[in-house]
């Protein structure tokens, strides 16, 4: 399965300690590349001090338009994801009826966009095996999420 990881740092952070952060990234990526060797990237927030990281193990959508990080169509929002989400398809047609237009047939634009029309309450929608992260890039705030198992823990340090 994928491998993610990410720093966010304070909005205060020192250039020095946001260099040593995106380097921080570029290293974890790199550590986790058996995770997913059918890609990788990073995505840097335009205003704020925060990376995101993605490892790839393409299952679902094979298409490069599936890559990770995603982001939501009007940029605003961009999701790390490792998991897979066994009701997703249901859930798509769901969100398709409210008018949602979906560029790729993957399960992590699904969980994406669950989330902007549905807030953190979109979790209880979600049948799977899931760890993800979305950062918004207009409240500069993230969302943390795992399954209710554990099964694709979520590991992170607050310091």
């Amino acid at each position: 399965m994928c491998g993610i990881s990410g720093i966010v740092l304070k909005q205060s952070a020192s250039t020095s300690d946001r260099e040593l952060a995106r380097s921080h990234v570029q290293m974890m990526m790199e550590q986790l590349h058996h995770r997913g060797p059918d890609g990788q990237d990073i995505y840097c927030a335009p205003n704020y001090p925060m990376w995101l990281a993605h490892n790839r193990l393409s299952i679902i959508d094979l298409s490069q338009a599936a890559s990770q990080p995603m982001a939501s169509s009007c940029g605003r929002y961009v999701i790390t994801y490792n998991g897979e989400l066994y009701n997703y398809q249901s859930l798509q047609d769901r969100l398709i009826a409210r008018g949602v237009k979906f560029a790729t047939l993957s399960d992590t634009e699904v969980i994406l966009q669950a989330y902007i029309q549905f807030g953190a309450d979109a979790l209880t929608m979600f049948r799977g095996m899931f760890a993800f992260f979305i950062w918004d890039n207009e409240l500069e705030t993230g969302f943390a999420a795992r399954d209710p198992f554990g099964i694709k823990p979520f590991y992170y340090l607050h310091n």
